[in-house]
């Protein structure tokens, strides 16, 4: 694939847009059709990596999509005083299967991950290696192998916290 540019930032925000937009549709009107919501989801997985890669290289941006933990910098400048912050509470339910541990700990180490960074090896509990997939990539189930973990339900929800946070 072609390296994409800044000029097709707002081309490839559109390819973006429609690639929600098909996902929105197909769950809306048939979710229980698995290989046309996962077609939806392999285009919006794809639809979001080309926008991700052309925003860090003709920017250097990173990835707007990746999921930030509170030790990172969130923004380049501190927030003006007085000024709060608008807090977003991210709930995610994931209930997966894990169909055949050999491949998925091979998955692992293909991908150089030792597992559970409190333990040397991750063990043959399916709990470990799922632990250790969600540490190493930021979670997105629905691209691995179906036949080695499974997605077998998804539930989230993203809403604006009641009371504000204070301090620090």
């Amino acid at each position: 694939m072609a390296e994409e540019t800044a000029d097709d930032l707002l081309s490839l925000a559109d390819v973006l847009a429609d690639a929600v937009r098909l996902h929105a549709l197909q769950l809306h009107g048939d979710p229980d059709d698995s290989v046309a919501v996962m077609s939806a989801v392999n285009g919006l997985a794809e639809a979001v990596k080309r926008y991700a890669d052309a925003c860090f290289t003709e920017t250097r941006w990173g990835n707007p999509f990746a999921v930030r933990t509170e030790k990172e910098e969130t923004t380049p400048e501190a927030p003006s005083k007085g000024k709060k912050s608008t807090i977003v509470t991210v709930e995610a339910k994931y209930c997966i299967g894990v169909r055949d541990m050999r491949a998925a700990k091979n998955l692992l180490a293909r991908r150089g991950v030792s597992g559970d960074p409190c333990a040397p090896d991750v063990s043959d509990n399916p709990v470990d290696v799922v632990t250790a997939l969600f540490l190493d990539d930021g979670w997105n189930p629905s691209t691995y192998d179906q036949s080695v973990i499974e997605l077998i339900e998804e539930e989230w929800s993203c809403k604006p916290q009641q009371t504000p946070r204070t301090g620090k």
